[in-house]
């Protein structure tokens, strides 16, 4: 138990020391803060009475520019002045218009696949309305479709004998 206590008090020692140390060094040094709100501070979080060693023009310039930057109101950009507001307007969604075909005929010859859609012959690679013929497949009788602008699949089947009167 003591050696806990003993370990958990090096341990604050350790830590607190040098932060202790850092934050009290300029105020021995002569070189303390002023702290801010006090009357004749601006709002900046610390303004030093007395640097350590003087302060260059550029380094007067640039603290002159953040107290000015700090002093001002943000309420207002500057891409605010002289414009004006505008309405946004919704670009209607261009969907996919659902494809609607009858396929009629699947025939598969020596020179290749066709389907009969529409009354038309049609191989793999031809468009009908945005939509290109991907795949005819004879054996699962069907023919896929996919959408030229935007990707859609969509497949049609031939009707079963049991589909028709």
């Amino acid at each position: 138990m003591r050696a806990r206590i003993s370990r958990r008090a090096q341990v604050c020692v350790a830590f607190l020391l040098p932060v202790g140390l850092v934050k009290m060094a300029p105020m021995w040094m002569g070189t303390g803060y002023v702290a801010p709100f006090e009357p004749g501070t601006t709002s900046a979080a610390l303004v030093y009475s007395k640097p350590a060693t003087p302060w260059t023009e550029r380094q007067l310039a640039a603290a002159e520019h953040i107290r000015a930057i700090l002093d001002e109101s943000f309420e207002r950009t500057p891409m605010a002045n002289g414009t004006t507001t505008t309405d946004v307007v919704e670009a209607p969604i261009d969907e996919a218009q659902p494809l609607d075909v009858e396929l009629s005929l699947i025939l598969a010859t020596e020179t290749g696949v066709t389907a009969l859609i529409g009354g038309l012959p049609y191989a793999v690679g031809d468009s009908i309305d945005g939509w290109r013929i991907e795949k005819i497949d004879v054996d699962k009788r069907v023919v896929t479709f996919r959408n030229e602008k935007h990707g859609d699949v969509s497949v049609a089947r031939l009707p079963s004998s049991t589909d028709q009167p």
